[in-house]
């Protein structure tokens, strides 16, 4: 993680947003506050974040329109969403997840859980974009050519350029072909924990792959 990473918050409980910036800011974080979505929005096309944690529930625009027209500028910012326990949690998820989200946190939140999981986050990102220890990049699947360092899947008629995800799943199954790759194993190597949440996230993502094919 680098030092100073720029996190853009926004949530529509002031409280909970000073305490939450405060521990960001603890752990060397820079971040910037907001409580509305519009609000956020602009700042977002005018700066450079690493990350951005969002609240569902926010006056001006929902959580999720402002994470749509963040992805749209920026389809790889990894995003956490935040929601109300009272709320329908459940199609949350599932929604959030679809959009692409990296985490969904729901009331009480722990923070250290996650701080820890912004650092797991930033961490895994980081090394996307500086790679080490290059290994095979190219994948043969069918008529099709998969570069996963490109993150392309183009065949004779196509090309699909997949999101960080898609990848990440894609490459870890070529990786292991002809081998069985545990539900967990998967879980824990690209979403770095096991749940109900990365679980429902890795069957959106696996869906997203086979439609592709």
């Amino acid at each position: 993680m680098k030092e100073n990473t720029k996190i853009l918050i926004c949530v529509g409980n002031e409280n909970f947003g000073v305490l939450l910036k405060k521990n960001m800011e603890i752990k060397s974080y820079r971040v910037e506050l907001f409580y509305n979505g519009i609000t956020a929005n602009n700042a977002f096309l005018e700066n450079d974040y690493a990350l951005c944690i969002i609240d569902v529930a926010l006056p001006g625009i929902d959580g999720f329109s402002l994470a749509k027209d963040i992805k749209a500028y920026q389809p790889e910012i990894p995003i956490i969403f935040l929601a109300d326990k009272a709320s329908n949690v459940k199609e949350e998820v599932l929604a959030g997840l679809k959009m692409g989200a990296d985490d969904y946190f729901v009331k009480p939140y722990d923070l250290e859980i996650l701080t820890h999981r912004i650092k797991a986050i930033l961490n895994r990102a980081q090394k996307e974009e500086n790679p080490t220890n290059p290994i095979q990049v190219k994948y043969s699947i069918g008529d099709y050519i998969y570069d996963s360092e490109k993150r392309i899947l183009s065949n004779s008629i196509r090309a699909v350029k997949l999101t960080t995800k898609e990848n990440e799943l894609l490459k870890l199954l070529c990786v292991n072909v002809n081998k069985i790759v545990s539900r967990e194993e998967a879980l824990i190597g690209i979403w770095g924990k096991a749940d109900y949440f990365t679980a429902r996230s890795m069957d959106v993502y696996i869906t997203k792959l086979r439609k592709y094919f």
